[in-house]
């Protein structure tokens, strides 16, 4: 028999491995610790992600979709906060602090990436318009299509990037979750899911972070300068930004499920397929701004889930 001690021990445990800052903190620290076994783990990552999307797009109902005409907002809001904002300003920090070619390389191939997959589940964490920001991250993947190799056209020279190349990211992490999201809802399996869900979003960006850091740890712990200006990078383009646009909103009067959505979609950026496309096209260092990055992306979903906690609290208190 199971004492009572024992019980409440084992329940402890079960709640904190479901709890989604201590596993994203978990394994930033594996990667750091066991950085070898995360070459194991990299063929997962899409697969981690593209299951993440699915469970995430459950949530939404189908005719939510429609009409079609009410698409265009979102996705013109979440290119504008991509592309126009995080963008500009990754790129102009990286000309300012990225010292070598290789590294701009790497943060111009980070400045075209499209929002991350962490954008959807993230709304629901504070509140926010999922589909709003579904629709929105859908979109700014197809625009991601041309907007990519445009900017490396731009800022690297011609032919570096073909659509053709980023075809299959989009396929695998945005058009198969959508299709799937679909049939579990229409065979009644989303129900069932639905108690899991969180916990699967949990473990799904525990196995991507440990990757990313685990492959790149020795530039954690053997690059301090890469580090050091890659680091001003993250906390401007992302606490820094954030910043901002939760003060700008606030003042606008922008209502607060919006806004949320707004944050989410102009400080993410896929980081971790940033830092696999430089590493794939370019070289190990091109890659490095994409890996730092993701690091900050993981520390910022940690607080703003933190702040998010600590807001429901105090409304229950309240009521």
């Amino acid at each position: 028999m199971v004492r009572i001690g024992e019980s409440s021990i084992i329940r402890n445990v079960i709640k904190l491995l479901r709890n989604r800052n201590f596993i994203l903190i978990l394994a930033f620290v594996l990667g750091l610790l066991l950085g070898r076994t995360a070459t194991y783990t990299k063929p997962l990552t899409l697969p981690a992600l593209a299951l993440v999307m699915t469970v995430s797009a459950v949530q939404i109902s189908s005719r939510s979709l429609l009409p079609l005409s009410a698409l265009v907002r979102p996705i013109l809001f979440a290119i504008g906060f991509n592309y126009l904002i995080h963008s500009t300003v990754i790129l102009a920090l990286a000309k300012l602090l990225m010292p070598t070619p290789e590294l701009w390389t790497g943060a111009v191939i980070l400045a075209s990436a499209p929002p991350g997959v962490a954008v959807i589940p993230f709304t629901y964490v504070l509140g926010g318009n999922p589909t709003f920001s579904l629709i929105g991250t859908v979109g700014a993947y197809v625009a991601a299509l041309a907007i990519m190799p445009a900017m490396a056209h731009i800022f690297l020279g011609g032919g570096v990037l073909s659509p053709w190349k980023l075809l299959p990211i989009l396929v695998e992490l945005v058009i198969v979750p959508i299709i799937l999201s679909r049939l579990l809802i229409l065979t009644g399996l989303d129900r069932p899911l639905d108690k899991w869900r969180g916990t699967i979003v949990n473990w799904g960006f525990f196995l991507v972070t440990f990757t990313v850091v685990g492959l790149n740890r020795e530039v954690f712990l053997g690059q301090p300068e890469v580090l050091a200006r890659t680091s001003v990078i993250g906390i401007l383009s992302i606490f820094g930004l954030g910043y901002l646009i939760q003060a700008i909103s606030k003042k606008l009067g922008v209502k607060e499920d919006r806004s949320a959505s707004f944050l989410l979609l102009g400080t993410v950026k896929n980081s971790g397929f940033a830092a696999a496309t430089a590493l794939a096209l370019f070289s190990d260092k091109a890659s490095v701004p994409g890996t730092v990055i993701s690091v900050f992306v993981v520390l910022y979903l940690v607080w703003i889930g933190v702040q998010a906690e600590r807001r429901r609290k105090v409304r229950e208190v309240l009521r």
